[in-house]
Formats: structure tokens, C-alpha cells, sequence
């Protein structure tokens, strides 16, 4: 007798456990979120307005409503010039900030005798900055083998010019100083 009682308390202890460990597990609910980014007009305030140059020949002219980039190198002599030439010219800057360091700044083409090479007026392209102090900057044009010149428009050139798409390997960085 002492016997049944055990067995049928050692039954009903194991179908409580089995039901503990298998029947009675909380909901979870799926959230997807989804990656915000904040791009505003650069302002005055902005510690990347200025003119930098590189030892390539290059010079980054930024401002609050302009971005031109010029270069001083002369290719018969493989070397930098004595003079900066126009390169390309944008207007309405943009800026989406990573960190107080480093940012992405996006501008549209409005000339079309100084306009990066595939793009059209109009278009916006992309210029990645960091490791900025007050008088120094490392910057990348945007590019990437197979990838677009410019985009139609800055929503597309935010979802397109990132670091996550690879169109600024740090590799082909130009270290810059202030003017």
C-alpha cells in the first residue's frame, strides 16, 4: 500500500515538472526598430566649417551653404601646383553627425562644369569626415567600385553614401589641417 501511494505521488510530481518545463512559457512579443538618422543643415557652430588641405593637393571648402572640393595637382610633374583649381562644387550641406568627431556631409552638385565625374546638377553626393580636432581632420569622398557617383535626392544619398554600404574605406583617407 505504502508502495501505490508513492507511485502515484512520484506520477503526479513528474507530470507537474514536465508541464513546468515545457506548457508554460511567457509570450514574447517581436519588435522591429528601426535606425533613425538625423541630418540637418550644418551651421556656423559646426567644428568641421573651414578650409582644409592635404599634402595630395586637395582642399575641402566648407561651409554653412557650400562644400567644393579643389585640387592643386599637376599631373606633368606628378606633384602638387602652386595653384588650387575648382574641382567640383556643391550647395545646401548637410550634415549627419556620428559622433562630436565624425560625420557624413551631404551636398548636391550645382555646376555642371565643376561636378563630380557621373553625377548630374542636382544630384547629392557624400563626404565622410573624422578623428576632426580644431585644426585637423581625416576625410573620404564617396566611392566604391560599382557603386553610384550621386543620387537623386538626399534621402537617397543618406540610405546610399554610409559606412555600412563600404563607400569610404579608411584606407584612401586624406589627413587634412585647418587654413
Amino acid at each position: 500500500m505504502k508502495h501505490l501511494k508513492f507511485s502515484r505521488l512520484f506520477a503526479a510530481a513528474l507530470v507537474v515538472a514536465c508541464l513546468a518545463l515545457t506548457g508554460c512559457k511567457p509570450q514574447t512579443e517581436e519588435v522591429t526598430v528601426e535606425k533613425v538618422l538625423v541630418v540637418r543643415p550644418l551651421a556656423s557652430t559646426d567644428k568641421i566649417i573651414g578650409t582644409w588641405t592635404s599634402s595630395f593637393g586637395e582642399k575641402f571648402e566648407i561651409t554653412t551653404s557650400a562644400y567644393n572640393n579643389y585640387s592643386n595637382w599637376d599631373y606633368t610633374t606628378n606633384a602638387p601646383g602652386e595653384t588650387y583649381n575648382l574641382y567640383y562644387s556643391t550647395v545646401t550641406p548637410y550634415v549627419y553627425e556620428i559622433s562630436d568627431t565624425s560625420g557624413i556631409i551631404y551636398s548636391k552638385f550645382n555646376d555642371e562644369t565643376h561636378i563630380g565625374y557621373g553625377a548630374d546638377v542636382g544630384q547629392w553626393y557624400a563626404l565622410y569626415y573624422y578623428e576632426l580636432t580644431d585644426n585637423k581632420v581625416k576625410v573620404l569622398q564617396a566611392y566604391k567600385d560599382g557603386g553610384k557617383a550621386a543620387c537623386d535626392s538626399l534621402e537617397e544619398a543618406v540610405k546610399e553614401f554610409s559606412i555600412e554600404n563600404k563607400y569610404f574605406p579608411l584606407s584612401k583617407s586624406s589627413a587634412c589641417t585647418k587654413e
